[in-house]
């Protein structure tokens, strides 16, 4: 009785709109919560979009770091040094590993290499001739001057780990955590014999947002089982550390349940302090929006854009799996805003909502 509630305000949401939900909750290592709504059951697997950055690419870094396999200071120069005969990349030259997963590189946000008329230049549509392209996206700051969260940084650990480790992402996923290998949770699922039938559906008319996004290939048919996001999509082959892998809420509990986190991966960047390597804390600026607003300073974790987040709260021994596919729903005015869903409004589509309700009910307020 004591999530009662929380029960009652997602369903709620799912009467309104909201197509589904999974949620796992596990407080002093013991799961005491595990429940689908609307659309799914437990098994279903959700496009789990920037999760990705921590359940594939920081876990990789954070093994072969300590393994000593991978030096972070390592810089794009001494990686690829072939590509830095061009000096028009020198000011990326010094770039580090480090700098990468701590989001200090530099880079905008989100260049849209998949669509034309962006940038004719950078634009690509093939992973093995990405990486060219990607070393040419524009800086809009110096290095390290600042943190800034961008997907071209985890693209650029991608193609960083494939090199070094001489593997490609999804096969070293399974090679490095073959204790998942039981689990549901991987690239390319409708390759690896999932049905769409066990998936969420992600947005409903393709990449379009409603019909008001046009570009050469776009795709407008409701997603259902391919990855979302359209770097990855088009730029990637759907296989990239920034967004990809699709999962269910036991399968990134079992995850992290295999993580050991370096010290350093969870150590705050002197610019702003709600960013670790890879992962996001709970410190510094807002970030209710990720944590709510009963979380611990000593809280971490992620979201991911297509509605899903977790968080760690070593101080409450508490872990909270929350996975949603709020895109799959209207957009509320595409010409004011293209990337706003109604499933991002309703209760259960905001995080802190989800967050507070169950710090509330636990009592840890």
């Amino acid at each position: 009785m004591l999530l009662s509630n929380l029960d009652q305000m997602i369903n709620a949401s799912i009467e309104s709109g909201l197509d589904s939900a999974q949620l796992l909750i596990a407080k002093n290592h013991k799961i005491i919560k595990h429940s689908a709504y609307g659309n799914a059951d437990l098994k279903t697997l959700y496009d789990i979009a920037s999760l990705t950055k921590i359940f594939s690419l920081t876990a990789l870094y954070q093994v072969y770091t300590t393994q000593g396999k991978i030096n972070l200071d390592l810089t794009l120069k001494e990686i690829f040094p072939n590509y830095f005969t061009d000096k028009s990349l020198a000011n990326k030259s010094d770039i580090t590993i480090k700098m990468l997963l701590a989001h200090e590189a530099g880079f905008e946000p989100n260049p849209l290499f998949y669509d034309k008329s962006y940038n004719t230049e950078l634009f690509c549509h093939n992973r093995d001739n990405f990486l060219a392209k990607l070393l040419k996206a524009p800086l809009i700051h110096a290095p390290q001057s600042c943190s800034l969260y961008s997907d071209v940084d985890f693209m650029l650990l991608t193609f960083i780990l494939e090199h070094l480790l001489h593997t490609k992402l999804d096969m070293l996923f399974q090679a490095t955590f073959p204790e998942l290998k039981s689990q549901r949770i991987c690239y390319q699922p409708l390759q690896h014999n999932y049905s769409i039938s066990e998936i969420a559906p992600t947005e409903l008319h393709g990449n379009t947002r409603d019909g008001f996004i046009h570009f050469d290939n776009i795709r407008t048919e409701t997603i259902h089982g391919e990855v979302q996001d359209e770097k990855a999509y088009h730029c990637m082959n759907e296989i990239s550390g920034h967004a990809g892998l699709f999962a269910n809420c036991e399968a990134l509990y079992s995850a992290l349940q295999l993580m050991n986190i370096p010290i350093e991966f969870l150590q705050s960047q002197s610019d702003d302090p709600s960013f670790g390597l890879g992962w996001r804390l709970n410190k510094g600026g807002d970030m209710a929006y990720h944590f709510g607003h009963y979380a611990s300073e000593e809280a971490y974790g992620h979201t991911g854009w297509t509605g899903c987040v977790f968080i760690i709260d070593p101080k409450y021994d508490l872990t909270i799996i929350y996975l949603t596919n709020r895109k799959h729903s209207k957009v509320l005015n595409p010409a004011r805003n293209p990337h706003r869903f109604l499933g991002d409004i309703l209760w259960a589509g905001q995080y802190k909502n989800i967050m507070n309700e169950i710090y509330q009910s636990l009592g840890l307020n």
